[in-house]
């Protein structure tokens, strides 16, 4: 992946979290970017915003309330508009699931 398409990424979802972007603005420039054809940086863009969501998981447990607030929110309205595809639907269940059967 390429520099560029992994800071674009890194920057909406800093912008998500200063609030310097509202939560819907950036699923709807993320399902814009989602229908752009393959080879466009914008898909490109999407996929890994996506990806860097899943990768993210793992460090769940070590965020500061604020940010898991926003997190699930984000995730939430994304699965609601579909915007997340198969593998990652499938992840991001799968932790919710875990999650509630051994809350902690």
């Amino acid at each position: 992946v390429e520099e560029s398409v992994k800071e674009a990424s890194d920057s909406l979802l800093r912008s998500l979290y200063a609030k310097e972007l509202d939560m819907n603005q950036l699923v709807g420039k993320l399902r814009d970017y989602s229908q752009a054809q393959e080879g466009d940086r914008r898909f490109w863009i999407y996929l890994q915003t996506v990806n860097n969501l899943v990768d993210e998981t793992r460090n769940f447990k070590h965020f500061p309330q604020q940010e898991l607030d926003i997190t699930a929110d984000f995730l939430a309205l994304m699965v609601c508009r579909g915007l997340l595809p198969p593998a990652a639907l499938r992840h991001i269940l799968d932790f919710v699931l875990t999650g509630l059967r051994s809350p902690q």
